[in-house]
C-alpha cells in the first residue's frame, strides 16, 4: 500500500479512529508517505504485521487497553523528519495516552529515529520480548509517563540509548539484554524544569533495574565506558546536575568491559567507579562485574540481520558466558581498567 498523508494532519496510510474492539492482522504496510498505521481507540489488537520504509513512523498508537504483537517495524522515517520530534518505529504521543497495553514478541530496526517511543502521560505499560536493534535515536525512550515494565528484552546497536527514561516514573527494566549503544546502556535523567508542564508529578522515579545484562555501551569516549546514568536538571539551571535518584532500585545485574577500560556509572553530580557507586548509592551490591574481550562471534551475532526469527534465535548471552566462564568476577577500582 502506498499513500500520500503527511498533508492531512500527518495521519497514516491505514486510519482506525476512534474505533474499539478492532483486530489488524497480518497487513503490510510500507513505502508510504508518513505514517504506515495510525490507531486512536482502545482494545484494539494489531497482530503479525510489518510496518515499513514509511516517510515518518511505522506506527502510532493512542488509547487504552491497546496491544502490540508480533509486528515488525523497520527501515522508517524515510523522508527525514526530525528524529527528536516525531520519527521512527512507533511513537504513543500522549493527547490520548497509551494505558493498560502492550507491546510484546516484536522487533523494530533500522528505523531514522528511536525504535520505540512513549511520549506524555502513558502509564501502565508492557514490554515483552522485544528487540530493538541498529535504530538512528534510541532503542527504548519512554518520556514523560508512568509504570513501564520492561522485560526480556534486547537493545544493541543504537546511535543513541539503549533504554532511555525521561522525567518518567515506577519504572521495571528487568532481565534485558543491552550492548553496544552508542550511548549509556540505560539512562534515567529527570528534567525538573518540565515538571510544571505536566498533569502527574514525575519528581519521584521509583525506578528498578534488575537482573539484566549490560555491556560495552557508550564506547565512542574512548577507553571509558558508562553504563548507567541517573541524572536530573535542576529547575532554572542550563546543565544537566548528575545526582543518584535515591528512590530507585539497581541489583543483581551483570556488567561487561573490555580489558583496560573504565567502567563509569553517574551518581550526585560524579561520574564515579563501581566500588564508589555502591558506597554511595547503596545500589548494585550484589551485581557482578567482567572484563571480557569482544569477540568476532559476538560482533557478528549482533551484526545479524534482524527479523521476528531473532526474537527465538538470538545467541549473544550464551556468547558471552562461554567468554567468561573462566573469569572470576571482578570490581574495578577506581586505577584499574
Amino acid at each position: 500500500m502506498h499513500a500520500n498523508t503527511s498533508g492531512y494532519n500527518r495521519h497514516g496510510a491505514v486510519n482506525i479512529l476512534n474505533a474499539g474492539d478492532c483486530l489488524l492482522e497480518n497487513l503490510t504496510v510500507a513505502d508510504n508517505d508518513s505514517i504506515g498505521l495510525h490507531v486512536n481507540g482502545n482494545n484494539n489488537r494489531i497482530e503479525d504485521c510489518e510496518f515499513g520504509y514509511n516517510g515518518q513512523l511505522g506506527l502510532a498508537v493512542k488509547g487504552d487497553g491497546n496491544h502490540i504483537k508480533r509486528i515488525s517495524s523497520h527501515h522508517n522515517n524515510t523522508r527525514n523528519f526530525g528524529m527528536d520530534w516525531e520519527a521512527g518505529g512507533v511513537k504513543c504521543m500522549g493527547t490520548v495516552p497509551f494505558t493498560n497495553g502492550s507491546i510484546e514478541d516484536s522487533v523494530f530496526f533500522n528505523n531514522m529515529g528511536d525504535g520505540i517511543w512513549f511520549d506524555t502521560y502513558n502509564d501502565n505499560v508492557t514490554i515483552t520480548n522485544v528487540v530493538c536493534a541498529h535504530n538512528e535515536g534510541h532503542g527504548l525512550h519512554y518520556e514523560l509517563s508512568y509504570r513501564a515494565a520492561i522485560r526480556d528484552s534486547k537493545f544493541f546497536k543504537n546511535k543513541k540509548r539503549g533504554i532511555y527514561l525521561s522525567s518518567s516514573a515506577e519504572c521495571t527494566v528487568e532481565n534485558n539484554e543491552i550492548y553496544f549503544n552508542d550511548y549509556e546502556g540505560l539512562a534515567v535523567i529527570n528534567d525538573l524544569n518540565r515538571k510544571e508542564n505536566v498533569k502527574i508529578p514525575f519528581g519521584e522515579s521509583h525506578h528498578k533495574f534488575i537482573d539484566n545484562l549490560c555491556g560495552w555501551n557508550c564506547r565512542s569516549y574512548g577507553n571509558i565506558i558508562r553504563e548507567i546514568a541517573f541524572t536530573s536538571k535542576k529547575p532554572d539551571a542550563s546543565g544537566i546536575i548528575e545526582a543518584y535518584d535515591e528512590l530507585s532500585e539497581s541489583d543483581g545485574n551483570i556488567y561487561f568491559k573490555e580489558s583496560g577500560v573504565r567502567l563509569q556509572l553517574t551518581a550526585r553530580k560524579k561520574t564515579v567507579n563501581h566500588d564508589k557507586w555502591t558506597e554511595m548509592t547503596n545500589q548494585d551490591a550484589h551485581s557482578l562485574y567482567f572484563s571480557a574481550p569482544v569477540t568476532e562471534e559476538l560482533e557478528k551475532e549482533c551484526n545479524r540481520e534482524v527479523s521476528l526469527d531473532l526474537l527465538d534465535s538470538f545467541n549473544a548471552r550464551s556468547i558471552i558466558a562461554e567468554t567468561v566462564r573462566h573469569n572470576e568476577p571482578e570490581k574495578f577500582s577506581a586505577d584499574s581498567g
